[in-house]
């Protein structure tokens, strides 16, 4: 990770993103490292991976598909983004 680290010093931007993951793939020191982490709609009883993500247990209140939290540094951001459900 010393590259993500050292990244914005040269104009790098790393983006990085999960749809399932596991409690070792998300390992708490790589979310850390990334200065915008956004987490959307997860189960109410997924307490760890909104904690994995922002650091705070705020996304299993999200209602609905589209909606997410940003972690911007030290604010949190709602916000919601188009959803279509995948045809059938």
């Amino acid at each position: 990770m010393p590259l993500a680290r050292q990244g914005r010093a040269f104009g790098m931007h790393v983006v990085a993103a999960t749809q399932v993951h596991r409690r070792a793939e998300l390992d708490l020191r790589i979310a850390g490292q990334f200065g915008a982490r956004f987490c959307g709609l997860v189960q109410p009883s997924d307490v760890w991976t909104s904690r994995a993500v922002l650091g705070t247990d705020d996304a299993r209140h999200l209602a609905h598909p589209g909606d997410f939290l940003a972690r911007l540094g030290p604010r949190l951001v709602r916000l919601s983004v188009a959803w279509a459900p995948a045809e059938s």
